[in-house]
Order: structure tokens, then C-alpha cells, then sequence
């Protein structure tokens, strides 16, 4: 996935993928991702929150109920939303949305729907990059580690400083390998609490 910028001054337009986050991860941590994250969250409940409130005018309300309603009875026989009912539709939510004060144009209500999938998706390629950076991290430590826990035996063999650094050291590997296989479903909470 790619976000790519919608407009710019210069001859180029600069793009953001799993690739930067990683890379962000990598240079400023892993304590940029619950700010970054809030930040999404706040701005996709203002969206929602106005999406909503266009959803509940009575017309348009009324009209996607009609339109709900026309592809149940045909949903038996074609399981995806007819192309040639789109043009309509479109056209009678214009006629609404011209002729109703307080409510959104529908390129403005176009652009809502966009922004709350662009959010969706930011928040999906976040947590991508994060897991892209958790197992580089991850790549480097060997699979045929003992445990120092098998070898408790050898601790006599090494100061307690020595024993005590590697048991810290097994800890930190061990949470590693759990935070690469926890799977971080903010996706997943954003489209349940909404």
C-alpha cells in the first residue's frame, strides 16, 4: 500500500509506504506509534461523526433505505451492487444535497468517505511497519540458541554478573519474539468501535 501526495508545488510527488515507517521506527523507537495512532483515531472520529450526520438527513436517509431495499429483492440473483443503479443514485444524492441546506455537497461527502479509508488504511500500514521492523530486529538472533534457562548448570562456571546479563538478555529475546507475534489489530478496533 502506498499513499502517494495529492498535490505539490515541485515536479514531484512524495509517497509514503511501509518502508518509512520502519524506518521512523527504527530512528525515533517504537514510542511514536500510540501518539500517531491517537492522533488517526481523533481525526477519524470527527470524520465518522460527520459522515454520520449526513447519513441521518431524512432524504438521503431515505433514499439509500430504497436503494437498500431494490437489492435485497435482486440480491438473489445477483450477489454485487448493479453498476447501472450507481449513475442514478449519485445523481439523486446531487439533487439532495443542492437542494438541502446543511448538509455536504456530495464531492465534499466523496472526499469524507476517502479520508476515513485513507485513515483506515494509514493505520493499517502502521501496523505493518511495525512488524516489518520487529522482525529485521528479529532476523539477527539465532534459532539454535540455547536457552539459559537449560543451561543453569554453566552459571557456575560464570559470576552471577555474567548469568544474571544473559538471563536479561534471554528476557529481552523472549519479549521480542512475542511483541513480532502479538498481533496489533487496530484495524480491527477502529471498525468495531465505529
Amino acid at each position: 500500500q502506498i499513499f502517494v501526495q495529492r498535490y505539490s508545488n515541485s515536479n514531484y510527488l512524495k509517497t509514503f509506504q511501509i518502508k518509512h515507517i520502519k524506518n521512523a521506527f527504527r530512528i525515533n523507537g517504537l514510542g511514536l506509534f500510540n501518539p500517531s495512532i491517537d492522533t488517526i483515531y481523533q481525526s477519524l472520529k470527527q470524520k465518522i461523526v460527520a459522515f454520520s450526520q449526513n447519513l441521518l438527513n431524512f432524504q438521503i436517509n431515505t433514499r439509500l433505505i430504497k436503494e437498500i431495499s431494490a437489492f435485497e429483492t435482486k440480491s438473489k440473483t445477483v450477489q454485487q451492487y448493479p453498476i447501472e443503479c450507481i449513475p442514478i443514485l449519485i445523481r439523486d444524492i446531487r439533487a439532495i444535497s443542492v437542494s438541502t441546506p446543511n448538509i455536504f455537497d456530495f464531492e465534499q461527502l466523496k472526499e469524507l468517505i476517502c479520508q476515513i479509508g485513507n485513515s483506515m488504511g494509514l493505520v493499517r500500514i502502521f501496523r505493518n511497519g511495525i512488524l516489518s521492523f520487529l522482525n529485521n530486529n528479529h532476523e539477527y538472533i539465532s534459532k539454535d540458541m540455547i536457552p539459559f534457562s537449560i543451561s543453569e548448570k554453566l552459571s557456575s562456571l560464570h559470576s552471577h554478573i555474567t548469568y544474571t546479563a544473559a538471563k536479561n538478555f534471554e528476557g529481552i529475546l523472549n519479549d521480542l519474539s512475542i511483541d513480532t507475534d502479538i498481533e496489533i489489530e487496530y484495524f480491527n478496533v477502529f471498525t468495531n468501535v465505529f
